[in-house]
């Protein structure tokens, strides 16, 4: 005769707390992630997004309907959402609980069975705007005039793709750039050369200087 099989239902949960201004305020309208951890091809692991939420007035936030298990909370503001002091350009930036900008520093928040887990409060961290410059080159010497630069974030908070354009040298800059995690690429209405390969990833935690892009033979 078949064995039973014993099934264990497990209850869901929830997951909420505040997130907070510089000032430690709280702070509506900011989008607010829930993380566990993938498992990549070879055995490596990174967060992956399970779950969004925005905060309500007093900066509170809540995730329903958790199921039991390890998870990252990430927090992130749209740019006209600015930090309360001005006296240097500075930006909040998507920020794991407790407070850091690597999931290396995050502490993962343990749901048990049936938890509603609250009081899960961090705030926003900022850091200074910074600048990305560098310099397009054609190794045939042709005019740059058709070319774009393109800053495009990595991450999935609401910051926009910038874009510069180089001057008769070849030379471009971004200014007052969110500190984060960008992808480089350039966009170029000239048939005649080919820039897939100088895509790149670029960390803007400090300014960003003297990038050199080689175009290649047009395919």
């Amino acid at each position: 005769s078949a064995q039973p099989i014993d099934v264990r239902l497990e209850r869901a949960g929830s997951v909420g707390g505040r997130i907070l201004s510089d000032a430690g305020e709280g702070l509506a309208g900011v989008e607010v992630e829930l993380l566990r951890r993938g498992y990549l091809p070879g055995g490596s692991t990174r967060p992956v997004t399970v779950a969004f939420a925005q905060t309500e007035g007093g900066g509170t936030y809540q995730f329903k309907n958790v199921t039991p298990g390890e998870y990252y909370v990430r927090a992130y503001a749209s740019q006209s959402i600015r930090p309360t002091r001005r006296d240097v350009p500075r930006s909040y930036v998507a920020t794991f609980f407790p407070e850091a900008i690597d999931v290396a520093f995050a502490q993962p928040v343990v749901l048990a069975s049936g938890q509603e887990l609250a009081g899960v409060d961090f705030g926003l961290t900022t850091s200074r705007r910074r600048s990305v410059s560098g310099q397009l080159v054609d190794p045939a010497g042709a005019a740059l005039a058709s070319a774009k630069v393109h800053l495009m974030p990595h991450s999935t908070g609401p910051q926009e793709m910038l874009e510069a354009r180089p001057d008769g040298a070849g030379k471009f800059r971004f200014t007052n750039v969110p500190a984060g995690e960008y992808l480089l690429m350039v966009a170029d209405l000239s048939n005649q050369r080919t820039w897939n390969g100088i895509v790149r990833d670029v960390s803007v935690f400090e300014d960003v200087t003297d990038l050199r892009l080689v175009a290649g033979p047009s395919v």
